[in-house]
């Protein structure tokens, strides 16, 4: 009876300890991951272009590039593995071909197309966000959630002018070559499938315009009746993605 008490107290202890070991050993992800996402990129509405009439102050055009498509390559890097949080450097480059449309109280028209390029890097905090695991390491779960900084280099290029632009606005070039910057904060949520080194998730960005010189310039000539212009840009941009930790 007495070997029998202490086997169930041996078996006990090892049952406690492999449940340990378990919890302890889920397998971890890679510092390394690189994710493809797709989404939609805006400007800051209260930022579009007063293209105003020589004539009469009031009388003007707001030209924006709205909403347009955008796709973005990201390679990140785990450069500090905390306690309950990571801290994520993202290089990425992004590319979308937003359009330029003109809008007043009478009409809504098609400025130009466009070609609009922006690289960017971010560091990210990522928090484990599994209410069961609250103390687990990031990368022993299956959910985080992503807040950080980011800031970007922008520029566009590529212009092809409708016969609105040229005809009633006048507008002769459109310059968008000079590199500009943008700072702001990223955020969003990922997701682990079971227990691969796939994930998803959303995630979204709000810029802030961080440069002397416009993204964008309306050049009108002399025979045009509006006056030239300048559109800044800060992006506002929306994105559901999918990556790979190596």
């Amino acid at each position: 009876m007495k070997h029998l008490y202490y086997f169930f107290i041996f078996s006990f202890f090892l049952l406690q300890f492999n449940g340990l070991n378990a919890q302890v050993t889920v397998p971890e992800r890679s510092p390394i991951a690189f994710t493809v996402r797709g989404g939609l990129i805006s400007n800051n509405g209260d930022l579009a272009s007063q293209i105003r009439l020589k004539t009469d102050y009031d009388n003007t055009w707001a030209v924006n590039t709205y909403y347009a498509t955008a796709a973005e390559a990201v390679l990140g890097i785990d450069v500090i593995r905390l306690r309950t949080t990571d801290i994520v450097l993202h290089i990425s480059a992004l590319g979308a071909e937003p359009e330029l449309r003109a809008k007043s109280p009478t009409g809504d028209h098609k400025v130009a197309d466009s070609q609009l390029g922006i690289a960017r890097a971010s560091i990210t905090f990522s928090f484990n966000n599994d209410n069961y695991k609250m103390f687990g390491m990031p990368w022993h779960t299956n959910h985080e959630a992503i807040l950080g900084i980011t800031g970007s280099f922008m520029y566009s290029t590529n212009f092809e002018l409708s016969n609105f632009a040229k005809d009633t606005l006048g507008i002769s070039n459109i310059k968008g070559d000079q590199a500009v910057k943008s700072l702001g904060i990223t955020f969003g949520w990922n997701w682990r499938i079971l227990d691969s080194g796939w994930v998803i998730g959303l995630n979204g960005s709000i810029l802030w315009f961080a440069d002397e010189n416009p993204l964008l310039r309306f050049e009108t000539g002399e025979a045009s009746l509006y006056n030239p212009a300048k559109l800044t840009f800060a992006p506002r941009i929306l994105q559901a993605g999918i990556g790979y930790h190596f």
